[in-house]
C-alpha cells in the first residue's frame, strides 16, 4: 500500500489507515509486532527502501 503511494508527499498514517481499514491503534499494534518498528518508523523505511533500490538502479 505505501508503494503504492510513494510519490505522494502528503500520503500519510492516516490515509494508509483509512487505506487498510484499520484504525491508527490497530494499525500501530500490527506493524509494531510484525516488524518492531513504529507505524512512521515502517513508512520511513519502506520509502528508503526503494529510493536506495532506485539508486542502484539508475547508476
Amino acid at each position: 500500500m505505501v508503494l503504492d503511494h510513494l510519490a505522494e508527499e502528503d500520503y500519510s498514517i492516516v490515509h494508509l489507515c483509512r487505506d487498510l481499514g484499520l484504525g491508527r491503534t490497530q494499525l500501530h499494534n500490527k506493524i509494531k509486532a510484525l516488524t518492531g518498528q513504529s507505524t512512521s518508523e515502517f513508512v520511513r523505511t519502506v520509502r528508503l527502501n526503494k529510493a536506495r533500490e532506485l539508486l542502484q538502479t539508475t547508476g
